[in-house]
């Protein structure tokens, strides 16, 4: 397999992930969240730096719908992903 059909595949591999497969995840507290809890600190946590940014919180800012939001955000992340290790890998003429 050409190292672009490897790309393309990956490519389509990662939207299929973020787009679709995300939708199952859990709706719980991750592991650190859920620690903090327990261990009765999770009051002190303050805001992120990121806190008012179009992506913050895995999801797109301004959507109605939760599931669309949190699928637009992982693709729009994995385009960006993309993009940067295309621009950082590309070979000069």
């Amino acid at each position: 397999m050409s190292g672009r059909r490897f790309a393309v595949a990956a490519f389509a591999a990662a939207l299929l992930v973020a787009g679709l497969l995300t939708q199952l995840a859990s709706s719980h507290p991750d592991g650190l969240m859920h620690v903090a809890d327990v261990q009765g600190f999770l009051s002190a946590e303050s805001g992120s730096l990121t806190q008012g940014w179009p992506l913050a919180g895995y999801a797109v800012a301004g959507l109605g719908d939760a599931r669309l939001s949190t699928a637009l955000a992982g693709v729009i992340g994995c385009v960006a992903c993309f993009a940067l290790v295309g621009l950082a890998t590309r070979r000069r003429a």
